[in-house]
């Protein structure tokens, strides 16, 4: 059976509008309100996407009301009608994000969207929260278009097809019925059953068969596996599944790999797969390299040369060349291998 997991490019732009002498835009005028407009920018989609921001003060009400409120909008200047996800928000001193709004619209040619009632004027210019600094107002807008769409396929070997006999297996797993053998883990004890452990692992099938402590013993000890991930374990050899996978794939993997659970760790590597995204790609690249995680590592690498300017920021990128710079060189080999795939900030999904 073969399975792909989507990537679909994305196009993003954080952009920064300082507005100088903000608060003598702010005083009541006659009138009509007053609004100010930001340069135009783009995300750099294929589109050739332009955008404004337009912020309306709303100080030309008669008289000057405390409550009024400062809208903002988000102005499509593109010929053509633009599907966006935009984000509006102020940051405060320390800094964090105040005032967030989000939303996922289809701007119109010469449309616009945005929030006529996006902060009360009082807050603006509350001393408590200090969004002026110096009379500068700074607004922020983030903009994400999306435009290719890229599938890179996986392989699978992982038969999903069930048996009478794994569900009689399963009422073993969940009753302990019959069970000869205790093993300890930390402060933890399971209960088990010899052949059922040895049919599934041939390091579970040594250590109870050959001249062994473990041969002799009703009780076995591991040391290098905490308690949660051996009882993970314990579920795949009894019933072929793991609960909550994703969220322990990464460290049962190696796990996997020592005790020779092959099936198991095939598992592991597409689960690690479905969940990659540019901030996990080295260390799952690391993995991969470290426990001849085949899928696993085809995989990242080619959701790396896809996505290198993204992953080549995350903070643990250097440990890639630290730890594995053989594996760092093939990266490189490739990447400029593969120079003629116009790089771009992308989303991860299976």
């Amino acid at each position: 059976m073969a399975k792909g997991y989507t990537f679909v490019k994305e196009h993003k732009i954080t952009y920064e509008w300082k507005i100088k002498n903000i608060s003598s835009h702010l005083k009541y005028t006659e009138g009509d309100s007053t609004f100010l407009q930001s340069s135009e920018f783009s995300t750099g989609a294929k589109i050739n996407d332009k955008w404004c921001i337009r912020l309306h003060l709303n100080n030309g009400i008669n008289p000057p009301n405390p409550r009024k409120y400062t809208s903002i909008f988000l102005y499509n200047l593109t010929g053509c009608n633009v599907t966006a996800e935009v984000t509006f928000f102020w940051l405060d001193l320390k800094p964090e994000l105040i005032f967030f709004k989000d939303f996922i619209t289809e701007f119109k040619i010469k449309g616009n969207s945005g929030y006529p009632r996006f902060i009360k004027t009082k807050h603006l210019l509350s001393d408590e929260l200090k969004l002026i600094t110096n009379d500068v107002l700074t607004v922020y807008v983030e903009i994400i278009v999306s435009d290719d769409v890229i599938t890179i396929p996986i392989e699978s070997s992982f038969n999903s097809s069930k048996s009478q006999m794994v569900d009689d297996i399963k009422e073993l797993y969940n009753s302990k019925a019959n069970s000869d053998v205790t093993v300890v883990v930390g402060d933890k004890e399971f209960q088990a059953h010899k052949l059922i452990m040895m049919a599934r692992s041939p390091v579970f099938s040594a250590m109870f068969t050959h001249e062994m402590v473990e041969k002799k013993s009703k009780q076995v000890s591991i040391t290098d596996i905490t308690p949660e991930i051996f009882e993970k374990v314990l579920e795949y050899i009894y019933t072929d599944e793991v609960t909550d996978l994703d969220d322990v794939a990464y460290d049962l993997l190696p796990v996997a790999d020592k005790y020779q659970l092959l099936s198991l760790k095939n598992m592991c590597e597409h689960s690690l797969c479905s969940t990659l995204n540019s901030r996990n790609a080295v260390k799952r690249i690391i993995l991969a390299d470290c426990y001849r995680a085949g899928q696993l590592l085809n995989y990242v690498t080619e959701c790396i040369v896809a996505d290198t300017s993204n992953i080549m920021r995350a903070d643990d990128f250097d440990e890639l060349e630290k730890s594995c710079p053989s594996l760092g060189f093939q990266l490189l080999r490739k990447i400029v291998s593969n120079s003629n795939i116009k790089k771009s900030e992308i989303t991860y999904s299976s």
